[in-house]
């Protein structure tokens, strides 16, 4: 086990230790966006603890918006914390829609929405829209 990689965030649950741990490698872009983390195997290989710590470690930054699982794939990091400009612990909206061609059977793209705190109240974004999600005026 690397543990002195765990003592820097001090004591509580080795899984929020590890997700910590996890999140400042990829907000020092040691992990970028486009790449696979390691598998939960390595997670326990290198860290010294159990699949179910390695799993919710991972399911922290699946919930703050910086990894996406991919069953078969892995986790993959899609943001990092300085190009969200977010803070540790913020709850952001997440909307994702599939966006399809009027008379296609199948959608063309899935999209995925991250919205900033001060923007929560955003009105209408529910349901099925007939337009763009965001306009500029």
């Amino acid at each position: 086990m690397n543990s002195d990689r765990f003592e820097a965030f001090g004591s509580g649950p080795r899984y929020a230790q590890l997700a910590k741990t996890l999140f400042n490698e990829i907000d020092s872009k040691q992990y970028s966006i486009g790449d696979l983390l390691p598998t939960e195997y390595e997670l326990c290989a290198q860290f010294g603890v159990s699949r179910s710590t390695a799993r919710e470690a991972v399911k922290q930054l699946v919930q703050q918006g910086l990894v996406v699982r991919q069953p078969g794939v892995g986790s993959r990091v899609v943001a990092q914390a300085a190009l969200l400009d977010a803070s540790e612990g913020e709850t952001w909206l997440h909307i994702q829609a599939l966006r399809s061609v009027e008379g296609q059977a199948l959608p063309i793209c899935l999209t995925d929405v991250y919205v900033a705190p001060r923007f929560r109240s955003l009105a209408g974004a529910s349901g099925r829209l007939s337009q763009p999600l965001i306009s500029h005026s």
